[in-house]
Formats: structure tokens, sequence, C-alpha cells
């Protein structure tokens, strides 16, 4: 799939890529992923079966729910369900999450050799080619991490020791030069 296009698929037949590679089982016996995903999004579960079967274009508050649970944005959900092009969603050079074996070349963002990109989890590889500065992604990792209670003392430090530094800047920022003399 090229950057920035929509793959020529019906959205209910990409829609079930999707499930089946995020591990919503949608077929077999023991078959929850439909449940699981219309518990998860607040969507009934008959109206992601015709999702499911390209009989309903699915409404934006629909998009907005699947693409929460999914890794995606609005835009890009849009793009996906072939109701908008790409360059009508002009804020993003990349089209669905990172994951390993994507056949969607990454943004050009510089991140530190250092990162070890592919040693992190998926939502880590999104916010570090996400177009921000080097600490603001820091800090997005940092505030997940304590929000999911997957935090160190030392990772924890670091946190603080970021907050300090962005509200002393602002400080800064408000108060304007000094007036001397």
């Amino acid at each position: 799939m090229p950057v920035g296009t929509k793959e020529d698929i019906p959205f209910g037949t990409w829609l079930r890529r999707e499930m089946r590679e995020r591990g919503y089982d949608i077929e077999g016996p023991r078959a929850g992923g439909k449940t699981r995903l219309a518990n998860e999004t607040g969507i009934s579960l008959s109206i992601i079966s015709r999702i499911l079967s390209d009989n309903r274009v699915p409404e934006i508050k629909a998009l907005r729910a699947l693409g929460a649970a999914l890794g995606y944005t609005l835009g890009e959900m849009m793009i996906h369900a072939g109701v908008a092009a790409p360059e009508e969603i002009a804020s993003r050079v990349h089209v669905g999450p990172v994951r390993a074996g994507a056949r969607v070349p990454a943004p050009q963002v510089q991140v530190p050799a250092e990162v070890g990109l592919e040693d992190l989890a998926e939502w880590e590889q999104y916010i570090w080619r996400a177009p921000v500065t080097v600490a603001e992604r820091e800090l997005a990792i940092l505030m997940i991490r304590l929000s999911r209670g997957d935090i160190d003392t030392d990772a924890l430090l670091d946190l603080s020791h970021a907050i300090n530094e962005a509200l002393a800047k602002k400080v800064g920022e408000r108060r304007g030069p000094s007036r001397a003399g």
C-alpha cells in the first residue's frame, strides 16, 4: 500500500484483517472477536456484523470508536472506509499503526540510534515515530507508563525532571524578558 492511500478493498474486508492481526477471533466455534470489539467500542454487535459483511458504511462515531480500539486516528479510519481521500486528511504522513512487518514505510522522523526501536512495544514505536520532539516523545512514553503503573523509580525521577524542566520553561515564557533599569 503506498503511503497516504486507501487500499482498494472493501472496508469490512480490511476491518476483518485488522481484527485478525490484533487477536480478535472472528471465525470458528470459539470466535468472540466481534463481541469483544462491540464491547470495547460501544458499537452494537449487529452493526459490527453488518460492517464486517460490507453491508454498512460506518458513521463517524463508529469510525472514531473502531479507530480508538485498533490504534488508528479518525482521519485514517475515514480513508480506509472510503469516505475521505488522503489529501483531505493532511496532518499525517503514515496511514496506520506502526507494527512489525508493516508494508508502509514509517514517516521520516529522527529516532536516536540508542532507542532500539525494534525492541519496544508497538505503542512506544508509534510514539517514537510521531512528528514531535525527542523530549516530547520521552515525556509521552513516561506518562503512559505512569498511568499504567508500569514505571520504576529511575523512570519516575526522569519524568519528574522532565515535568520540572517543562514548567520552568513555561514560567520563563510567561514572565517574559526581565525589565532592568
